[in-house]
């Protein structure tokens, strides 16, 4: 199972979605539900959030105004992921957001000076994979109390990962930022 898109906005879950059930033959489906996923799926989402910042070279504390939408993936004919990472961002003087679309991130090294998906994105991403397929299973927020097929317990050890690539993120960042301030006069240092 392959996904295509993964979105959560006015508290619906869209999935887009394809399977090899064999080698000769393709599904694609898409699954919407207005049932609220687990926490783990929307922590995931969110973590998505700062990368795409770091990306866009907007400033960090956009974060706390962004609200992560929607996850656009592609692959390449290696089976490299491709992302696009769609947000809204609160504006003070208009009644619509701004809808900010990363440029399309490959996991695939840098070639031709092309960008790459950054650490704290890939970790993020996979994680919402992960709930996203936990999801399509059938696991939902209030799982069954005495479910034996219920999500395994890692999910603070692995938005743990993503925090730390955050983190990283957020340092070459504030690194970056420091470094154009000293070579522009016209900005100033944190």
């Amino acid at each position: 199972m392959r996904f295509r898109k993964i979105r959560y906005a006015d508290g619906v879950v869209t999935l887009e979605l394809e399977d090899q059930p064999s080698a000769d033959q393709e599904e694609q489906r898409v699954i919407t539900s207005k049932e609220r996923p687990r926490k783990a799926f929307l922590h995931a989402l969110d973590a998505l959030g700062l990368p795409a910042l770091t990306v866009c070279e907007l400033p960090l504390y956009f974060v706390d105004e962004l609200t992560v939408r929607a996850v656009s993936i592609s692959y390449d004919e290696q089976g490299n992921r491709g992302v696009v990472v769609t947000s809204l961002r609160r504006l003070k003087n208009l009644s619509t957001p701004l809808v900010l679309n990363t440029p399309n991130l490959s996991e695939r090294g840098a070639d031709q000076g092309k960008a790459t998906m950054p650490a704290a994105m890939r970790l993020a991403l996979d994680a919402l994979e992960r709930e996203a397929r936990l999801f399509v299973e059938g696991l939902r927020e209030q799982a069954d109390l005495f479910d034996e097929t219920a999500a395994p317990e890692d999910d603070e050890d692995l938005m743990e990962h993503v925090g730390a690539a955050i983190g990283r993120t957020m340092r070459e960042a504030r690194r970056h930022a420091r470094g154009r301030a000293a070579a522009s006069p016209t900005i100033e240092a944190e």
